[in-house]
């Protein structure tokens, strides 16, 4: 990518809350598309990935979670270059709070789905089917590292 101004990739910290046999997903809105992700977002400087994990959970949901072993990494390059981002998801429990979603502009819904529901639904990044295996293996095994492909969800 050429460009005059240093562009680093963007780090997302995700968490994979599991409760009843369902998985807590946020619905997004972005540039007219909709879809799925893993609560979380961006870290701040000088901020671990525990402690904005953490407040990304508290800002977003309402929910004080504490944060388990890392399950995956996987990063999306945009085709342009435009955007590139690194996400780091963990296994995550819920400790305290009440699930409520904070009004921000791009956050549609925060709710439980279970696995057949998980299948249908659009998902960014693609990383459905890593989410359904570890979650199968009870999250034991190696991290894994994942190369995802941009989509036109993002």
């Amino acid at each position: 990518m050429k460009s005059g101004k240093k562009r680093m990739p963007r780090i997302r910290v995700a968490g994979m809350a599991v409760a009843g046999g369902k998985i807590l997903l946020v619905k997004h809105r972005r540039a007219g598309r909709e879809y799925y992700l893993l609560p979380g977002g961006g870290l701040e400087w000088g901020e671990t990935c525990t402690a904005g994990l953490t407040r990304e959970f508290a800002e977003e949901l309402s929910l004080d979670v504490g944060v388990g072993p890392l399950l995956f990494i996987n990063e999306s390059i945009e085709p342009s270059g435009r955007r590139h981002i690194v996400n780091f998801t963990f296994l995550v429990h819920i400790r305290g709070g009440r699930l409520k979603l904070h009004p921000d502009r791009r956050l549609r819904e925060a709710r439980w789905v279970d696995r057949q529901e998980l299948l249908r639904l659009t998902f960014y990044p693609e990383i459905r089917r890593p989410l359904l295996r570890a979650w199968k293996n009870k999250f034991k095994g190696a991290t894994r590292i994942l190369a995802t492909p941009w989509n036109a969800s993002g």
